[in-house]
C-alpha cells in the first residue's frame, strides 16, 4: 500500500509539472532569461510539458499493472518452491 501511494503521489507531482509548464506563454525561456535555445521553435518548452505528462501518465496507469505482474511471479515462485521431489 506504501509504494502504491507514493507512485501515485510521483504521477501527479509529474502530471502537475506538466500541467504547470503546459500553461505559460509559449515563449517564456526566451521573454525570461533573453536567452533563444531551441532558435524560436518552442521544442524546448514543448518538451518541458510533454515528458513529465507522459511519464506521469505512465507511472499512473503502469502501476496497477507492475503489481499484478508482480504478484504473479511472486505466486508463481511460491507455487514451485513449494513442490517436493
Amino acid at each position: 500500500m506504501k509504494h502504491a501511494r507514493a507512485r501515485a503521489i510521483v504521477g501527479l507531482i509529474s502530471i502537475s509539472a506538466g500541467l504547470l509548464f503546459a500553461i505559460l506563454p509559449w515563449r517564456w525561456i526566451e521573454l525570461t532569461w533573453g536567452v533563444d535555445i531551441d532558435a524560436s521553435s518552442g521544442l524546448v518548452e514543448f518538451l518541458l510539458a510533454a515528458i513529465p505528462l507522459a511519464l506521469g501518465t505512465v507511472v499512473l496507469v503502469g502501476a496497477p499493472h507492475c503489481r499484478a505482474v508482480w504478484r504473479a511471479k511472486a505466486k508463481a515462485w511460491i507455487t514451485c518452491r513449494s513442490i517436493t521431489y
